[in-house]
């Protein structure tokens, strides 16, 4: 890429942050809202019994903010309300993103 502007930088952050909002837009929405559904009667069923999800290659945490906060121009569901009973690990190997993944859930509210 530098090669045609030598002043070009490459941002890890700004293309998944790019990515992430095309991904957004491309949910099929009926299968998201059977994935969360089905989330969703799971930890009713068993409220004792925490949701374990573990998220591999996490990104900027794109899968946590869609469960967190839905896509509500879309009608996604959120599942904030179960939020206490599930736990949720994201890894995440390109140390590039370990920052923009720290702010993003402090700003949501996670220390």
């Amino acid at each position: 890429f530098g090669l045609l502007d030598p002043s070009f930088e490459f941002s890890q952050v700004k293309y998944l942050d790019s990515k992430n909002e095309v991904d957004r837009r491309a949910i099929h929405v009926e299968t998201w809202n059977k994935v969360i559904a089905e989330m969703e009667q799971t930890l009713e069923n068993q409220p004792q019994t925490p949701l374990w999800i573990v998220d591999l290659g996490a990104g900027l945490l794109s899968i946590l903010d869609l469960m967190l906060h839905g896509n509500y121009e879309r009608g996604l569901k959120s599942l904030s309300p179960q939020s206490q009973t599930v736990q949720y690990t994201a890894y995440e190997s390109n140390r590039e993103l370990n920052e923009a993944c720290h702010e993003r859930l402090l700003s949501w509210g996670f220390d």
